[in-house]
């Protein structure tokens, strides 16, 4: 079972991801994050220091998916598999 550490960290950056998604990067705040996962503002600063952050951990486990499929012979359409990823 994750710890409660693990979990709000889990809650932040799927928070943070879906924001992106619907509203762009920019337009989004800590803050905003904070609010969309039900945490504090501090919660967020103690687990991702910046926006940056949240790119850095959703670009390195796409790059782990991509080469986890990498050895499977049909790929789905991207846009599909982007969608699939962030859910």
């Amino acid at each position: 079972m994750p710890s409660r550490k693990e979990t709000n960290r889990e809650r932040l950056y799927h928070a943070a991801i879906r924001l992106f998604a619907n509203a762009g990067y920019d337009a989004v705040s800590m803050a905003d994050i904070a609010n969309a996962a039900g945490l504090s503002r501090a919660s967020v600063f103690n687990h991702y220091p910046s926006k940056q952050d949240f790119l850095i951990q959703f670009f390195v486990e796409l790059n782990a998916t991509i080469r986890a499929r990498r050895s499977k012979t049909v790929y789905p359409a991207f846009p599909e598999f982007i969608e699939e990823f962030c859910q």
